[in-house]
């Protein structure tokens, strides 16, 4: 099979050199460790408007080792990260997050790839027309922090983004399986 990159994604930002991490490959591979991290993304990061870091709120649920082993499979090296406790309205400590300091080069891919906001994050094609592997580790890292695994066909999750349905929709359309969708009464209108 035939090794895929991303060479139109991140090619204008590894010649301008932005990035505080060398990042010294000029292209990322499609692989399984890419899709589940993405994954991951889209369901629970969030990247920085410096574009410097992702922050992961779902470092409760995900174990921080994994998700620097997706980034040593996916980009070759394992990145600084810190843990820490957000404070929530009240003051007080709640879930964890995981901050990982991929770099701007890398961060402006994941975002070109997957979108940014809640409201418009979307699977990349890479993921949305490539295999069924390629789909599983997707939709692993995104039900890990987004929904969960019912059973062998029944999946549930949540999100705000019309566009993330639409793939999703057409990913499980493929694979001659439907998805069922029900807008709760919390989400109308966004």
């Amino acid at each position: 099979s035939e090794v895929k990159y991303i060479a139109e994604d991140v090619s204008q930002h590894v010649r301008r050199n932005e990035c505080t991490i060398r990042y010294k490959k000029d292209y990322v591979p499609y692989s399984l460790a890419l899709a589940e991290f993405i994954g991951y993304y889209v369901g629970d990061g969030y990247i920085t408007p410096d574009d410097s870091t992702i922050d992961f709120a779902c470092a409760e649920k995900v174990y921080p080792e994994h998700l620097l082993d997706l980034c040593e499979e996916a980009f070759g090296f394992v990145p600084k990260y810190s843990i820490h406790a957000r404070k929530n309205s009240l003051g007080q400590n709640s879930a964890k997050h995981m901050v990982i300091f991929l770099g701007v080069k890398l961060n402006r891919m994941i975002r070109k790839l997957a979108g940014t906001g809640a409201a418009n994050k979307h699977v990349p094609n890479f993921v949305l027309h490539g295999s069924w592997q390629m789909q599983d580790a997707f939709l692993h890292g995104y039900l890990m922090c987004d929904g969960s695994r019912k059973g062998r066909n029944y999946i549930e999750f949540t999100t705000i983004s019309k566009p993330l349905i639409d793939d999703l929709r057409m990913m499980f359309a493929s694979r001659g399986e439907l998805l069922h969708t029900h807008l709760s009464p919390a989400c109308e209108g966004q």
